[in-house]
């Protein structure tokens, strides 16, 4: 079947590639004018009022370059869309060998759409005819309307069910230990006042073994070095004085 070349619509997001080869478009146009060499037509996709082109876009060009109106094609029943996923696969086993760029555009093509986006890696890589971890490495860098896909389709075992992927690859959140809480050490008691004179008490327990540190504490702030010293020698002499007993 021929289709003329100004009736296939090329511009429905339909070219999976990342840009056409204008030396192959070229190699191609010199190839056709010969009438020897056979091309294989273009696939398009036909929705009942536009064909729209599918695999075919150097061939296309090429003719188009030479001046051929009516082109062989090989015409589906679909619409755009169809197109889209018969293209993104296109050229995968002949024509000009696609590049990663080229097998690049074709998975983001699906990954950027809202329905494709939820089909699971492998089947977005059969679709494409990539690895599904070429996939699965660029679904992180796809976001679908400001956020990335929470589910997406699986088909397993002839079952097809929606999986959430949500927390797919989130690291678990660390275990957060309770603190225990301590209390505040409960502020100083001012130092008790001693009764009797601070010096005369501070001798008798420089004198003297004793235990009470609180009292001796309570002297020594209320007193001053001088004080102490003059003191103090005046309860040892004293004590001398008294055998020992002050």
């Amino acid at each position: 079947m021929s289709v003329h070349i100004d009736k296939i619509r090329i511009d429905g997001g339909t070219q999976a590639r990342a840009c056409l080869n204008e030396q192959t478009v070229a190699e191609y146009a010199e190839a056709m004018e010969d009438p020897n060499t056979v091309f294989p037509p273009v696939v398009v996709y036909f929705d009942g009022r536009e064909y729209w082109l599918a695999d075919g876009f150097h061939r296309l060009a090429a003719w188009r370059q030479i001046g051929r109106t009516d082109i062989p094609a090989d015409v589906r029943q679909g619409d755009r869309r169809r197109a889209i996923l018969h293209s993104v696969a296109a050229n995968s086993a002949h024509g000009l060998r696609r590049t990663n760029e080229d097998k690049r555009r074709a998975v983001l093509t699906l990954l950027e759409d809202e329905e494709w986006s939820s089909w699971s890696d492998r089947e977005i890589a059969r679709k494409c005819a990539v690895s599904p971890s070429f996939v699965g490495a660029l679904r992180g860098a796809s976001v679908h309307g400001g956020q990335i896909a929470e589910t997406r389709t699986v088909q397993r075992n002839g079952t097809t069910y929606q999986q959430n992927i949500a927390k797919i690859g989130e690291k678990p959140r660390p275990r957060v230990e309770p603190i225990e809480l301590i209390e505040d050490e409960p502020p100083a008691k001012a130092a008790p006042v001693i009764d009797d004179d601070p010096v005369e008490y501070l001798a008798r327990l420089m004198l003297h073994a004793t235990d009470d540190w609180g009292r001796l504490a309570s002297a020594l702030y209320q007193v001053s070095t001088a004080e102490i010293r003059e003191f103090v020698l005046e309860a040892i002499a004293e004590n001398e004085a008294n055998d020992g007993h002050l």
